[in-house]
């Protein structure tokens, strides 16, 4: 390569600048910056986003350790170097990282490469023949809350504040329509609507999918409490579960992030006797495995949920564990 390029040298035009490019990029040239630009643009799902952002910060600090500056001297022999390196890396109790990251820091990677290719900044990608460990799991790792316990929580948040009844809704919605919290904190007004007499609620999901779910009766019961108490009625293009003001519970209208929908639920459920592991996911998990284990069909799960493939809704089935937990009972001594 000719020259760096200058620093003062607007790389990115502002409004396209999703993640500012680093040192290694900026080095290696023009086309890598687009390149990076173009990578991330394609990324529509915030924790994809920060997920593949954490593996390429992993990926380019390795090659700084190994002094190379300049990406187009990056080759497979390098890469295959590399995916030994994530097999030996740690996690902060000593531990191999999951299979799971490493999969994910490969697929960030390959993808990075595929951009580079794409706009014209390599001639082939160095990553092509690194593939990400393959990953076997019958059962999810979510974890997975009982009915009784979810109309616990439920229960016990108390019916005070506008922030109340926008929590109360907010468990509600993912568990009866199985949405991800990403889709759900996204929805607006307008997306809880009638048809004839009967509630639905849309979302937008992984893909920019519109997701569309008729409303359980008791999930509209909630619902249409919510709306009132909170003061959105005829408010369509504001969003349907916004955050709030501190002690106050006054909802303000802007973003809710999953971050603080996550220390939410956390709350909730400790305030009904439940310590275990949960997030937000947990809900989407409960309401999926709630359906199997009334008789619900595998394959109207999975449409119930949206997924694009039979084995991630087995993945939510835990009517064998409950199978189990019968038989086991079986023993006397």
């Amino acid at each position: 390569m000719s020259s760096s390029i200058s620093s003062t040298t607007p790389l990115i035009e502002e409004e396209d600048a999703t993640i500012v490019p680093p040192e290694i990029i900026i080095f290696s040239g023009q086309k890598f910056v687009t390149s990076y630009a173009a990578f991330f643009a394609s990324i529509h799902n915030e924790k994809t986003e920060e997920s593949y952002s954490r593996a390429l910060i992993n990926f380019f600090r390795y090659l700084k350790r190994k002094s190379i500056t300049d990406l187009n001297t990056v080759d497979a022999p390098r890469m295959a170097l590399y995916l030994k390196a994530l097999k030996r890396r740690k996690n902060k109790k000593g531990k191999p990282i999951a299979l799971a990251t490493i999969a994910i820091e490969i697929s960030a990677i390959r993808m990075f490469f595929k951009s580079c290719v794409n706009n014209g900044a390599l001639v082939a990608s160095p990553a092509a023949e690194i593939h990400p460990p393959k990953l076997r799991r019958t059962t999810g790792a979510t974890p997975v809350i009982v009915p009784e316990m979810v109309r616990l929580i439920l229960n016990t948040i108390p019916d005070k504040t506008q922030a109340n009844y926008r929590d109360k809704a907010l468990i509600a919605i993912m568990t009866f329509t199985f949405y991800r919290i990403s889709a759900t904190l996204s929805m607006q007004v307008k997306d809880y609507y009638l048809i004839g007499d009967e509630r639905w609620v849309k979302a937008k999901e992984k893909g920019s999918k519109i997701h569309k779910m008729p409303v359980h009766p008791d999930l509209r019961e909630i619902m249409d409490q919510y709306i009132v108490e909170a003061d959105l009625e005829g408010k369509r293009e504001a969003l349907l579960f916004p955050s709030s003001h501190g002690k106050s519970g006054r909802l303000n209208g802007k973003p809710y992030s999953r971050t603080a929908a996550w220390k939410m639920v956390n709350r909730h459920a400790r305030r009904a006797g439940y310590h275990d592991e949960i997030g937000n996911h947990s809900f989407r998990a409960s309401g999926i495995t709630q359906y199997m284990n009334m008789g619900g069909s595998l394959k109207q799960a999975r449409k119930l949920a949206g997924h694009s493939h039979i084995s991630t809704t087995m993945l939510y089935d835990r009517s064998e564990d409950l199978e189990k937990s019968k038989e086991i009972a079986r023993l006397k001594f």
